[in-house]
Formats: structure tokens, C-alpha cells, sequence
């Protein structure tokens, strides 16, 4: 059983490194428990943001179960420890990757959607950009 607190970004960031350990139960909550100096969740999921990533969360095979709990269970893998590994890393899956030991090559598939409904006509491009991109505390390589 693994847990996670983080921003969407984290949290789907983690599924190439979960793929990677052969699947697991993931359970999401608010509660970080990562020590200063590693960087805080900077958002951490709530209950109603569960509900929105949670439909792309239970479409990935992988993932036997996903669930909404207020706490971290002690006997889950707490996922949030992947800040550890930011400053050796380029970007939020590697070091998630790194936590688990898991050496994930950059073309394998690791996420699925089912394909959108649209109302009517649907959009030519969508863009899902986020603050991190311009975040100066991620320590990011050139």
C-alpha cells in the first residue's frame, strides 16, 4: 500500500515509479509528514481534488484500488519521501523513481485516459500548465 499528499503533478508523476514495482493499492490524503529541509507540499490534494484526479488515478491498471483517507495508514509506503531525491534528479518522476528503486525508461507507456466527452465540438489543442514550471526552488538542470 503506497500513500501520497502531493499536487496533482506529484501524484501523477509517481505512476511511472509505482508501473515500475508491478502496481500497488494507493491510498491519497492531506497529511505530508516530510521534515524541514525538504521542500513542503506546496498543494496538497484535498478530498474534492481527489474526486477530480481520481477517475484518470483508477483508469491505470496498475493501481488496484484508490482511495480518499484523512490519514496515512502506518503501514503505507508514505510516497511524499520522494522530495529527498529532488536535487539529484531532473525532474519529479526520476526522483519518484528513485525512491522505489525503480529504473524506468523514458519511452515506456505509463499512463492511460479514457477518451474525453465532449459536448459538442472539441477543442484543437488543450495546454495544463502549472506554477511549478516557474518555480525557483526546483532545483531543475539545464
Amino acid at each position: 500500500m503506497l500513500y501520497h499528499s502531493g499536487c496533482f503533478g506529484d501524484i501523477v508523476y509517481s505512476l511511472p515509479a509505482i508501473q515500475g514495482i508491478g502496481g500497488a493499492h494507493l491510498q491519497l490524503g492531506p497529511v505530508s509528514e516530510i521534515p524541514p529541509p525538504f521542500p513542503p507540499v506546496l498543494q496538497p490534494i484535498d478530498e474534492a481534488r481527489f474526486e477530480v484526479i481520481r477517475p484518470l488515478l483508477e483508469a491505470q491498471a496498475y493501481l488496484a484500488t484508490v482511495r480518499w483517507v484523512p490519514n496515512r495508514s502506518p503501514f503505507a509506503f508514505n510516497l511524499n519521501a520522494f522530495r529527498r531525491f529532488i536535487g539529484g534528479h531532473t525532474n519529479l518522476s526520476d526522483a519518484q523513481c528513485a525512491l522505489l528503486n525503480v529504473n524506468w525508461p523514458v519511452e515506456k507507456t505509463w499512463l492511460t485516459a479514457p477518451p474525453a466527452k465532449w459536448d459538442g465540438e472539441p477543442p484543437k489543442v488543450i495546454f495544463a500548465r502549472s506554477s511549478h514550471y516557474q518555480d525557483s526552488r526546483f532545483p531543475r538542470q539545464a
